[in-house]
């Protein structure tokens, strides 16, 4: 399960790179209503990722799973330090 997991983190890890270099291309080249609608769509994805924590429920320890309250942290600082 360990490798398992560790080629998909790398993968993963490529996708989000991709990710910021398409944001910053985007940037560069979208309209104000192109820029306007992705930041949109990102307020979106970050508002249901804050709700999804709240199904977390206790978590599981052992598979690594937080709990609905270490979740909502989770994306409370993801929101602080990548997307603001």
């Amino acid at each position: 399960v360990r490798r398992a997991m560790k080629a998909i983190a790398r993968d993963e890890a490529r996708h989000a790179e991709l990710g910021w270099r398409v944001d910053a291309w985007l940037s560069e080249t979208a309209t104000d209503d192109e820029r306007r609608a992705v930041s949109g769509a990102r307020a979106a994805a970050v508002a249901s990722l804050e709700r999804a924590a709240d199904d977390y429920g206790d978590g599981d320890a052992a598979l690594g799973l937080p709990t609905a309250r270490e979740a909502r942290a989770l994306a409370r600082a993801l929101v602080e330090t990548v997307w603001s």
